[in-house]
């Protein structure tokens, strides 16, 4: 409320927008966590949800520029009540270094602890959770800003000293989780850097099946091959990329709205209009696909 207000006051004049299109993100976020209260939309899923409740007039955004939403709308409120209790820590320890302002430690405490709150406190108006850099900062920060001095026995004393290198351990082993899609990505790089032309469409085929293999729920790869196809004018093969990608990924609108081109294309006409539903439902106000609903509507097929 009084970064709000600061903001409210510099201003002189100059556009809310930013402001503005926050609130509306927030909204969206809100609303997603009222509908799953419990487990929310999924990971990485606020932007299609989002392009369905938003109005025409605000913007596109991927992130709701709030880590507390962030987490309620697509992991629920428990993962939000996570979060939140990371700023009771960085409230108690700053509390706890202010006991020994003179000391060393109580420095190191005070100075960490205060780094990570202002950290989190942005985070509720940012992207901050989505940057590598600054959430290994706030996690380096919330380590460091405990500190051993305070107690009492030499149990506690040593238990508090292994508790910062398995937090660094933690989130070294966090850091390198995700090795077991390098192979995936692999293939998937080699998709994107294919050029693409009548004689690669059937390595890149080959190449998207492989992946699909490995990397069993992402549709990036089959909705970049579809891509790819429908750009040469193969549009059975295009089809086929994109059916497999709303499979993995069926609330992703311009996916969808790519599958809908290419049946029309192929003229089949009434599973165009199939998926053209599925793209306006999940983002009812896309000026994009005006014209091609106008072409459905109006029944005009063009030749194959």
């Amino acid at each position: 409320i009084a970064g709000i207000g600061f903001f409210i006051a510099i201003q002189h004049g100059r556009s809310f927008s930013s402001l503005e299109a926050r609130s509306q993100y927030w909204s969206a976020a809100f609303r997603m966590t009222r509908e799953n209260p419990a487990t929310g939309k999924g990971l990485y899923e606020f932007f299609p949800h989002y392009m369905r409740f938003k109005s025409a007039e605000t913007e596109e955004t991927r992130l709701p520029h709030n880590a507390f939403l962030a987490f309620s709308s697509q992991s629920g409120l428990l993962a939000a009540a996570v979060f939140a209790s990371l700023a009771i820590c960085g409230v108690r320890n700053f509390y706890r270094g202010l006991r020994r302002p003179l000391h060393r430690e109580g420095v190191l405490r005070t100075g960490c602890a205060l780094g990570f709150l202002a950290w989190w406190l942005h985070s509720l108006t940012d992207v901050n959770i989505q940057i590598p850099g600054t959430l290994a900062t706030a996690w380096v920060l919330l380590v460091l800003s405990f500190s051993e001095t305070d107690e009492t026995s030499a149990a506690s004393t040593g238990g508090r000293r292994m508790a910062g290198p398995w937090a660094l351990a933690l989130l070294a082993a966090t850091a390198i989780a995700g090795c077991w899609r390098l192979p995936a990505e692999r293939l998937y790089r080699l998709i994107t850097t294919t050029p693409a032309s009548p004689k690669t469409l059937p390595l890149i085929d080959r190449a998207t099946d492989r992946v699909g293999k490995l990397d069993p729920f992402n549709p990036y790869p089959w909705e970049f091959a579809g891509k790819q196809a429908q750009g040469l004018q193969n549009y059975r093969l295009a089809a086929k990329f994109f059916t497999e990608a709303t499979k993995r990924s069926p609330h992703r609108s311009s996916i969808w709205f790519h599958l809908a081109e290419c049946h029309w294309e192929l003229g089949d006409t009434e599973a165009a209009r199939a998926a053209f539903a599925k793209a306006r439902d999940w983002y009812p106000e896309a000026e994009a696909y005006r014209d091609f609903e106008k072409k459905i509507s109006s029944g005009t097929t063009e030749p194959e």
